[in-house]
């Protein structure tokens, strides 16, 4: 039944900010280092996800990501961008 199939169901969920500036940049450079690593979460669950399909785990397993670039707008830069500029 459907209520037995979904009690054995595993659900991995993984957080993937791709570059956490706190929306404004308002993080010091040296707080900003660890940041560009906020995707780990999601990357994580993924290759266990990937995993457990080439195995063909018996069980049905979900796989949930929350992903985002966390700016403001497109042409955000953050804080150890370099900018290249022609004169």
């Amino acid at each position: 039944s459907d209520d037995d199939e979904n009690a054995s169901a595993i659900t991995l969920v993984g957080k993937g900010i791709v570059y956490d500036t706190g929306g404004l940049a308002i993080k010091s450079r040296v707080g900003m280092c660890g940041m560009k690593h906020d995707m780990g979460g999601s990357a994580g669950v993924l290759g266990g996800f990937m995993a457990a399909v080439k195995l063909r785990t018996p069980r049905k397993i979900r796989l949930l990501m929350c992903l985002a670039e966390n700016a403001i707008g497109p042409k955000s830069v953050r804080n150890d961008d370099i900018i290249t500029q022609y004169s």
